[in-house]
């Protein structure tokens, strides 16, 4: 049978409701300039009560029969209801789009990485986490920041360098029969001093072998001067002079095949062969050269602008000269002599020998020098160029004893 007690869905009485509209947003959604009282006269034809107005906005009763006004936008689309929808101009949306710009860091990142991959290094991402046990190891002179509740236990401190899971990389790759490797990495490493330090590094690896099974050539082994010449292109891609390889010593790296990096008198970085006995207890059966850079301290020089210099139309003129000096002479000493007597007209200098012998006594070696001078003016001629290697003869005489064995 029919229930007879009636159902009413609305037991309580619905109240008006007030909703302010502002014209501005009016205008903006609909894509017209109408005017205020066009807007006001639209939605009061719309059955819509004004109950104040004033310059920016004006105030609507809706009454309780249009529950689906509840909102400011809703009178907006009643006022495009009464005008018609058909009435409106089509426009293009007008999306204001933020451009990106790359921050001083980032670019300086990319920037080397760019230089370091087109030297045919490839960029790794090894984790910020690492083994305590394995980290001691190596004799890093930074004291591990504990991981509190480590989930795992090999990874129980924060590297305190990017070298040691470079070479697990590196011990991974060669036990997979991949032993010709060249690797950078740029991270963050932490540890703690009198607080706690958190930075960026730049770091690189390179082992095995520049070219092997050539029927044309024989095999040629990376080396510490492989690692320098990757050092030398580094700095001069990112436009970084007063750099200079400073003799020391570091318990990571051999003895004799080691070397700070300085700019001016700032040490930046090291580089060198990694030490024998710690490969030997790693079981790393070949030899890693590595380097390590302060990435904080490249960002500070780094200058993120694009220098255009126009090529000389004139010839070239090159010289030759070998260098006699004593054994522990470095020859980055040298290079720093002859550019500053050379001037701009010098536009490239690299050693292509070096020799030690009976002919040139104990404790010596010689060391040539290719260097090529050039003007945007004229044609150079030797007698531009022989001042100066006279000059260059004179300085090493007299700061280190040195002679010039020839000159040609």
């Amino acid at each position: 049978s029919l229930n007879e007690k009636p159902f009413d869905f609305y037991p309580e009485p619905q109240e008006e409701k007030k909703i302010k509209v502002r014209f501005e947003r009016v205008r903006r959604i609909i894509g017209i300039d109408i005017s205020n009282s066009d807007i006001i006269d639209s939605l009061r034809r719309g059955g819509f009560e004004l109950e104040n107005v004033s310059e920016e906005e004006a105030t609507f009763v809706v009454k309780p029969f249009r529950p689906d006004i509840s909102q400011e936008i809703d009178l907006i689309e009643e006022v495009i209801r009464y005008r018609g929808i058909e009435n409106l101009p089509y426009t293009l949306p007008s999306p204001k789009i933020s451009v990106f710009t790359p921050d001083k860091r980032m670019k300086l990142r990319k920037r080397i990485v760019n230089i370091l991959t087109s030297l045919s290094m490839d960029e790794v991402i090894t984790l910020s986490l690492i083994d305590s046990q394995y980290l001691s190891l190596y004799p890093i002179e930074r004291e591990p920041i504990e991981v509190v509740n480590p989930l795992r236990t090999d990874q129980n401190v924060l590297r305190t360098s990017l070298i040691p899971l470079l070479l697990k990389v590196v011990d991974r790759n060669i036990k997979m029969g991949n032993k010709n490797l060249m690797l950078l990495e740029i991270g963050k490493v932490f540890y703690k001093e009198k607080d706690f330090v958190e930075k960026e590094e730049l770091s690189g690896v390179i082992t095995g072998k520049i070219r092997e099974n050539l029927w044309m050539e024989k095999d040629k082994e990376f080396d510490f001067f492989y690692l320098k010449g990757i050092a030398s292109k580094f700095f001069e891609e990112l436009k970084i002079n007063e750099v200079k390889l400073v003799s020391g010593s570091n318990k990571l790296f051999h003895p004799f095949r080691y070397a700070t990096i300085q700019l001016k008198d700032l040490k930046i970085g090291e580089m060198g062969e990694i030490h024998p006995a710690l490969l030997e207890k790693l079981s790393i059966p070949q030899r890693i050269y590595a380097f390590s850079i302060d990435f904080e301290t490249l960002l500070d020089v780094f200058e993120d602008k694009k220098e255009y210099e126009s090529i000389s139309k004139f010839p070239p003129l090159t010289f030759d000269i070998a260098i006699v000096v004593s054994e522990d002479t470095p020859s980055g000493k040298l290079m720093e002599i002859i550019k500053q007597e050379s001037g701009e007209i010098l536009s490239d200098i690299h050693i292509f020998d070096l020799y030690r012998g009976e002919n040139i006594g104990s404790g010596k070696k010689s060391i040539a020098f290719r260097l090529t001078f050039s003007s945007k003016e004229r044609t150079l001629e030797d007698k531009d160029v022989f001042p100066i290697i006279d000059r260059i003869e004179k300085r090493i005489q007299e700061e280190l004893s040195g002679s010039l064995r020839k000159r040609n």
